[in-house]
């Protein structure tokens, strides 16, 4: 896959996911603005790491990577 279509790719999972993945991060953070904040930091994080490699299973990769940066922002008691 080449990297514009990744590209395409990426921002429509991150679109149609989106709310699910916010809705997730809240729960877990108990803060809607923080939430939102790490699925950003996803989007960006992968968009930047994932030129290199293809990714089978687009929609787990991403909900690993938000679930990844969750653990992060509790491990560092980032929770307002």
């Amino acid at each position: 896959m080449d990297t514009q279509t990744w590209s395409a790719e990426l921002e429509d999972i991150f679109v149609n996911q989106r709310p699910r993945l916010c809705c997730v991060a809240a729960r877990v953070l108990g803060n809607a603005d923080q939430a939102d904040d790490v699925v950003q930091d996803a989007y960006l994080k992968i968009s930047e790491a994932t030129t290199l490699f293809e990714v089978k299973q687009p929609i787990s990769y991403v909900s690993r990577v938000v679930r990844n940066l969750l653990r992060v922002t509790l491990s560092r008691g980032d929770r307002d």
